[in-house]
């Protein structure tokens, strides 16, 4: 069985149950700001003493066909967008501490994610590697060390999920 999914624009409120969006210009108000520069501070906050590590990931156009989703049960992720354009798929957690747990289908949403300067992707939440709408997409991305890769609870789909713009 195939279901078939419309990828969306991104918006703060749609994304809010994976994790956070950020923009060029957060609509919070700056910590500091002046004639040199402005600072937003805090905007992702990591536990205190945790070690980060941070990897370079550059997903190739493809198919938009979904058989697969992936979580991390001890870390939250940050990946911050350097290059290109990409829809990028999630499902909500229902249980992330139930390492049964399978990915609600019927939930799956896509969002073309123009516009986003960084994204977190809360603990447990479902998602997958970005499909590129340009030849390449490229995302620095921040974890907490020593998570990979026992951490990566990949599951696969039931059922075929296409994706369509």
């Amino acid at each position: 069985m195939t279901r078939e999914i419309k990828a969306v624009q991104v918006t703060v409120e749609a994304f809010s149950k994976y994790g956070r969006l950020f923009f060029h210009r957060p609509p919070e108000t700056p910590y500091a700001d002046n004639e040199m520069l402005t600072v937003w501070y805090p905007l992702v906050e990591h536990p205190a003493g945790e070690g980060r590590t941070i990897l370079l990931l550059t997903e190739k156009k493809r198919p938009m066909v979904l058989t697969k989703l992936e979580r991390h049960i001890r870390t939250m992720e940050v990946f911050y967008c350097v290059d290109g354009r990409c829809v990028a798929c999630f499902a909500p957690a229902t249980n992330p501490d139930d390492p049964d747990e399978q990915p609600p289908v019927d939930r799956i949403e896509a969002f073309i994610m123009d516009g986003v300067t960084a994204f977190t992707i809360d603990r447990g939440q479902w998602h997958h590697p970005g499909f590129p709408i340009t030849d390449t997409a490229s995302q620095f991305v921040d974890f907490r060390t020593g998570t990979e890769p026992a951490d990566v609870e990949n599951r696969d789909l039931p059922e075929t999920v296409n994706v369509v713009l």
